[in-house]
């Protein structure tokens, strides 16, 4: 999970637990790995990445770096995860269906006044969070999370991409 800022490396500690920061480096490295792979079935060579991506039914890094956020978020909010929600975020007081379009689960945002804070996990995370419909963040187990995940990705283009708003 990548809970730092895009062109640094840190290591954060919550609650004595070390959070490893992925640096930006090793994203795009990944990235020139998976685009390689796609690269050997000889009929997609001559499409671009994105178009081998689609055939192979794969995910780009930054939309399995968003899809793993969400996932991780839904199980800090169901208390599966050793590091406890009140960490990161704050629920928002608003009753669930008076003032607020969404579901019940939802989050405020921190004001920031850097452009750093904006790539950290607890800010990066909150748009694609509150504009989840009801039945997904209401999901029993995170499996059925996942498929409403899969759901919203085909209903909503580009969900998962950096220059996606909600």
């Amino acid at each position: 999970m990548h809970f730092g800022s895009r062109n640094n490396k840190f290591n954060y500690s919550v609650r004595g637990k070390q959070l490893e920061v992925v640096s930006m480096e090793r994203d795009l490295l990944l990235e020139k790995v998976q685009s390689r792979f796609t690269r050997l079935f000889d009929d997609l060579r001559s499409k671009e990445y994105k178009d081998r991506l689609e055939v192979l039914k794969m995910w780009s890094l930054e939309k399995r770096r968003h899809r793993s956020d969400l996932i991780e978020l839904f199980k800090m909010a169901r208390g599966l995860s050793a590091i406890p929600m009140t960490d990161f975020f704050k629920f928002s007081t608003t009753p669930f269906g008076s003032t607020t379009r969404g579901h019940s689960w939802k989050l405020i945002k921190a004001h920031s006044n850097t452009d750093t804070r904006l790539y950290f996990f607890s800010s990066r995370v909150l748009n694609r969070w509150n504009s989840l419909p009801q039945e997904a963040v209401s999901s029993s187990t995170v499996n059925i999370f996942k498929g409403h995940l899969e759901r919203t990705r085909s209903v909503k283009m580009g969900f998962f991409m950096d220059h996606w708003s909600a």
